[in-house]
């Protein structure tokens, strides 16, 4: 065991027996709330402090509970409570965490809670309940009652083809003949009409470090080469019809979304870029590379508090960050590997993380920065549209697969 050269012993997992347990569990007793995020990484950066960051890697950066997406996959929307959302349970609504004046009122009750799951056990109970990948279903106006439930599940599940929030599982040859593989496939159909007028669907698949992963996804400055920071996926376009615009100020627009959310600072910070995209006007024909602040107030979603969000393009990425990621191709695998210290720290060197007072907040040196989400998400504007993909093989790594990034930038 090592000893400091003044007499110091360095403390290890073996002199606190406990000390796993109160990696994750303690944090875990704390509502869903910011303050239980906040306890979490108060928690960690004591850890470090006492030189105990190690112990607790297995809490803190674990990557995806299903590395690979290799098992049978279970799936769930977001809130615990399958009444969420409801007049049996209604949301609870933070105040706002940007500045708004005056902060608006949200509504915490919905027609249906449109709870879905796929493989979830009927009935399980705190603590042993399996972990699982989170189905958002969320169509903006998200407070809007026009919607017939909560944020994150605005519109029902359907199977694909049978409403706008296609999602299923689907292993090996069910796929097509002679895959191997599970797949999530997302199909945002908006063939079917969308109860807002000019809505704005967002259908998503993604592991979240407390909403079904059991753990941090990885490290933003690992401590440890054994924390993962390379996020590894493959994706396939399996069809695409761009929509017809509904209203001469929206555009029609479908895109396919990879976003990374990681915690420093006053608010989470978020990265999302467009791995395909079509649209009928400006929106995202141009270099995009921008940010702004993302209101997300109520506590027991996954999403909770919000972000400030950075968005871009894949095919901007070779200028903006010197480093490229493949465009999609119909009906073929493509296979990503993105280093997410690179992506972050080249958003911060542009000086986009930038809070609605216009206050900075750069990418620290603090070591173990929380990767806390992962998502693959279709979204669309428009009507007479739809967007079909899968993705598979996800998995946090520590080695890039990509000689680009083992080499550097180019």
């Amino acid at each position: 065991m090592p000893t400091s050269a003044i007499g110091w012993k360095a403390p290890s997992v073996l002199d606190y027996p406990n000390l796993r347990a109160l990696c994750y569990l303690a944090p875990m007793n704390v509502p869903y709330t910011l303050q239980r995020r906040r306890l979490r990484l108060r928690l960690h950066g004591a850890l470090a402090a006492l030189g105990l960051v190690s112990a607790c890697s297995l809490s803190f950066a674990k990557g995806f509970f299903d590395q690979g997406f290799a098992n049978t996959p279970v799936v769930r929307t977001d809130y615990a409570n399958a009444n969420a959302g409801t007049a049996a349970s209604p949301l609870s609504i933070s105040a706002c965490h940007f500045t708004k004046a005056p902060c608006p009122t949200l509504h915490s009750v919905f027609a249906q809670s449109n709870f879905w799951s796929l493989n979830w056990p009927e009935n399980c109970l705190p603590g042993i309940c399996p972990n699982f990948w989170l189905l958002t279903m969320n169509d903006e106006i998200a407070d809007s009652l026009s919607n017939s439930g909560p944020p994150d599940a605005s519109l029902p599940h359907a199977w694909p083809g049978f409403g706008i929030m296609g999602f299923n599982a689907l292993y090996g040859d069910d796929n097509f003949a002679g895959d191997t593989n599970w797949r999530a496939h997302l199909v945002l159909n908006l063939y079917f009409a969308d109860p807002q007028f000019g809505g704005n669907p967002f259908l998503a698949i993604g592991a979240f470090h407390d909403h079904g992963n059991g753990g941090y996804l990885g490290a933003l400055n690992p401590s440890s080469a054994a924390t993962p920071s390379v996020l590894e996926f493959d994706a396939r376009l399996w069809g695409s019809t761009l929509p017809t615009p509904v209203a001469v100020t929206q555009d029609a627009t479908i895109v396919f979304w990879l976003q990374v959310f990681a915690e420093w600072g006053a608010h989470p910070k978020a990265i999302q870029i467009a791995l395909f995209h079509q649209t009928s006007g400006t929106y995202l024909a141009q270099t995009t590379l921008a940010s702004s602040p993302w209101e997300w107030r109520y506590t027991q979603s996954g999403y909770y508090p919000g972000a400030i969000f950075v968005s871009t393009r894949a095919e901007d990425l070779p200028v903006h960050c010197g480093f490229s990621l493949p465009a999609l191709v119909l009906h073929q695998d493509v296979h990503y590997s993105l280093d997410l210290q690179r992506l972050f720290q080249c958003m911060s060197d542009h000086g986009l993380f930038v809070d609605d007072y216009g206050v900075n907040d750069p990418l620290p040196a603090t070591k173990d920065i929380p990767i806390t989400i992962v998502n693959w998400a279709d979204e669309g504007t428009g009507v007479n549209g739809a967007l079909w993909t899968d993705v598979h093989q996800m998995r946090m790594v520590t080695t890039p697969a990509d000689p680009l990034f083992a080499n550097g930038f180019e």
